[in-house]
């Protein structure tokens, strides 16, 4: 077969056992309706939309639902057991769930289209996320638009307060942290591969995710735990997450969440540090952490709201036996998890 040939059919193989997993973890989208906004520099945004249930009284403003590192929509929506976006707009919210550049439904990486993956959280913060807000408000008519985001998606929403973003009501950060320098976060482990990062212009997330899916849980291993607590997970349903969720993550964007674990924290391109503003900020904060978070440590979660001292409600609340994307899909999380999170919403509505 020669070299050559055996890379091709090793690819080939590879392909199969993504697509036969994809297939077997599927996970149907029950949102019927989305929209697509572009950034000043030419990338789609996806916003897929869940309106208020019939006979739901509605509330006054909208949520977006911003994933984490990596992560499409489907984070938020895993199926009728496993849903943040269809829990909120039962209790009566008009939910947007953003799928960022390169991600589920927005524009994907695509060099014959000069769309390379060349962007950093920076990116994120100046040109996605305000084509997001813009987008949601002009379509509900509301001045303000809660943001709630998991892990990445919450370091979005603290770098957008912190820079003084105009339009979000209140903000909810599940799992994240802007500065894990005196914690003990798996990040730091991860971090020891960057000198790998200028050969790989993305890191194959997307690919490497669904082949580990049906591999994945069987027994108790730290790739795993890195991601979720074992025994807070329907591992089926951590599986669907495997298989469907993930795409590649750019080396830019890895290099700056990298400063997240340097003192003083995440910084953007020029090196200043985001939390810099974070005292200016006057928008009401909510921090929510596991307890068994390997990626984002509960102590620092804890000292990134704290340096928002401005703000004017500031709660932070602990899950006892939770980890990373359990927060989401673990077990209990309808019962635990979502409804704290709807309090919250409820509670900064008015």
């Amino acid at each position: 077969m020669g070299f050559v040939g055996s890379v091709f059919f090793l690819a080939g193989l590879g392909a199969a056992w993504i697509a036969f997993w994809r297939a077997y973890y599927a996970v149907n989208r029950t949102s019927r309706e989305a929209i697509w906004a572009e950034t000043p520099d030419g990338w789609r945004v996806a916003l897929s939309r869940y309106r208020p249930d019939p006979g739901v009284p509605p509330r006054k403003h909208p949520v977006i639902l911003c994933p984490g590192l990596g992560a499409n929509s489907l984070s938020f929506d895993l199926g009728e057991d496993s849903s943040l976006a269809r829990f909120l707009s039962s209790r009566g919210f008009d939910v947007w769930v953003l799928d960022l550049r390169g991600h589920g439904l927005a524009d994907r990486i695509n060099p014959f289209a000069d769309r390379y993956a060349d962007w950093s959280l920076d990116t994120y913060v100046t040109q996605d996320a305000p084509v997001a807000l813009a987008a949601v408000r002009a379509a509900t008519g509301a001045e303000g638009v809660h943001w709630v985001g998991h892990s990445m998606g919450g370091l979005i929403l603290y770098a957008q307060l912190c820079s003084g973003v105009q339009g979000i009501r209140s903000g909810l950060a599940l799992a994240s942290s802007m500065d894990s320098s005196a914690h003990p976060s798996w990040f730091k482990q991860v971090a020891k591969m960057k000198w790998a990062l200028p050969f790989a212009p993305v890191t194959p997330l997307g690919i490497v995710s669904p082949l580990w899916a049906p591999l994945a849980a069987r027994v108790e291993n730290p790739l795993d735990e890195f991601n979720m607590r074992f025994e807070n997970t329907d591992h089926v349903r951590y599986r669907r997450v495997l298989a469907n969720v993930y795409h590649g993550v750019p080396s830019p964007l890895l290099r700056q969440l990298e400063s997240s674990l340097q003192p003083g924290g995440l910084r953007r391109a020029d090196g200043t540090p985001y939390l810099d503003g974070a005292a200016a900020c006057t928008v009401p904060v909510m921090a929510l952490v596991g307890t068994h978070d390997r990626q984002a440590p509960p102590d620092a979660a804890k000292a990134t709201l704290e340096r928002f001292a401005s703000a004017p409600k500031r709660d932070f609340q602990l899950l006892e036996n939770y980890g990373h994307f359990d927060l989401l899909i673990g077990k209990r999380a309808p019962a635990e998890v979502y409804p704290r999170i709807s309090d919250w919403l409820e509670s900064q509505d008015a």
